[in-house]
């Protein structure tokens, strides 16, 4: 997600996302799911630059601007978020009705902004890292004010996942149960990257019989992840193997790799 003061990169992602939109009429769901990906390599006509190096680099940019001038955006420092707090509730209840609105309403409007904040997969680790410790700093904050406040921290959604309500009146603090991450629609590539990273690949290799067999490691890699054996073995043959192709070495896919080691991440699991 984007802050809305990234004017560049917001313009810069309007546009990729209308050639996304353009090229993929007509296409079925598992031609979007893993052809999407290759977009962010489409060359922007207006830089020569390909999209996604422009969306990256330009959010770098306005990020630091926007720090150095101490700017509010979603994923700001929390000394920015901190500082800002109490003129950024003024203008919110200047905006509305004042005799209807209160500090609450603000924090329940600022809370459930945070939750439904997104970091893009294709930002560098480092700024993904800080935007994360950012939004959760400003989570914990924003769950003081709302018990400070007289109410309770409960997150209700609807049907399609939708945030409908962050508290309930009340004063006890409860700890929200949040539902698991879905993975289910992992590719088998990304499976194989998700074994590689938690240690479950190594330790394999590092035990008989799949230390001098591919084809075992195969078999049982494919009672791990539900793929077929023979598209397994396909994918790890060019794994720690420099005399074969690295065509369909997953490891070899550093767009991928970043994306699932920001949801561990996300997770709690620290590499």
């Amino acid at each position: 997600m984007i802050p809305t003061e990234f004017k560049v990169t917001r313009s810069i992602n309007d546009k990729y996302s209308r050639n996304i939109y353009e090229m993929t009429q007509g296409w079925d769901f598992d031609d979007y799911r893993f052809g999407v990906y290759e977009f962010e390599d489409t060359i922007n006509p207006d830089t020569g630059n390909s999209y996604g190096y422009d969306i990256v680099t330009n959010f770098e940019k306005e990020y630091d601007k926007n720090i150095e001038e101490g700017n509010y955006f979603i994923g700001c420092p929390f000394s920015i978020y901190k500082s800002t707090y109490s003129k950024r509730l003024e203008n919110f209840i200047n905006d509305n009705v004042k005799d209807l609105y209160d500090e609450s309403h603000f924090v329940k409007t600022e809370l459930r902004d945070t939750l439904e904040y997104n970091v893009d997969s294709i930002l560098e680790r480092e700024i993904s890292a800080q935007l994360n410790k950012s939004i959760f700093r400003r989570k914990e904050f924003l769950i003081d004010k709302l018990e400070s406040l007289g109410f309770i921290f409960r997150v209700l959604k609807d049907k399609y996942g939708k945030i409908i309500s962050v508290s309930k009146k009340g004063t006890k603090k409860v700890i929200e149960q949040e539902p698991a991450l879905d993975l289910s629609d992992t590719s088998l590539a990304e499976k194989i990257i998700y074994l590689k990273l938690l240690g479950v690949y190594d330790y394999l290799v590092s035990k008989e019989p799949f230390n001098m067999s591919k084809n075992a490691l195969a078999t049982i890699i494919s009672a791990l992840t539900g793929g077929k054996a023979t598209s397994v073995q396909s994918a790890i043959n060019p794994i720690d193997n420099d005399s074969v192709s690295q065509k369909n070495n997953p490891l070899e896919n550093g767009k991928k790799i970043l994306a699932i080691k920001l949801k561990l991440d996300d997770l709690g699991f620290k590499l």
